[in-house]
C-alpha cells in the first residue's frame, strides 16, 4: 500500500513599503494638525438630536422612561449612552435603530427648534 503525501502550497508575502516621500508628506502634515488641534477629529452634532440640557420621557411598554440629554451623551437610569440606537437598544433590549425608536419625539424635537428658531 503506498502512503499519500498532502502537499500544502503556501504563498509567501513579502510586506510592502512605501518611500515615496510625496505620500508621506500629506500624512505627517495630518497627524500635526490633529496633535495641535484635536477637535478637529470631533464629529458635528447631528441636527435630528435634542438640544443639550433636554430632559423628555419615553413611553415603553406601559412605563414613562426619564431621558436627560448631557454635553457627553444620552443619560437613562444613571447610565451614558453615546448614541440614539445604543439607547434605544438598551431600552428594548433586542437591537432597533435609534431614530425609528424615538421617531415620535424627533418630530417633537424638530417642531420645539422650528418654534424656537422663529
Amino acid at each position: 500500500m503506498k502512503k499519500k503525501t498532502v502537499k500544502s502550497y503556501v504563498k509567501k508575502t513579502t510586506p510592502k513599503t512605501v518611500t515615496c516621500a510625496a505620500k508621506v508628506t500629506p500624512i505627517k502634515a495630518t497627524l500635526e494638525s490633529v496633535i495641535a488641534n484635536p477637535t478637529i477629529l470631533k464629529k458635528p452634532k447631528d441636527p435630528r438630536l435634542p438640544a443639550v440640557g433636554t430632559t423628555f420621557i419615553k413611553k415603553f411598554k406601559g412605563k414613562d422612561l426619564l431621558i436627560e440629554v448631557k454635553e457627553d451623551g444620552l443619560y437613562w437610569e444613571g447610565k451614558c449612552y453615546k448614541s440614539l440606537s445604543g439607547l434605544a437598544m438598551a431600552i428594548t433590549e433586542y437591537p432597533i435603530s435609534g431614530y425609528v425608536f424615538f421617531h415620535k419625539e424627533m418630530l417633537l424635537w424638530s417642531e420645539q427648534k422650528e418654534t424656537s428658531a422663529a
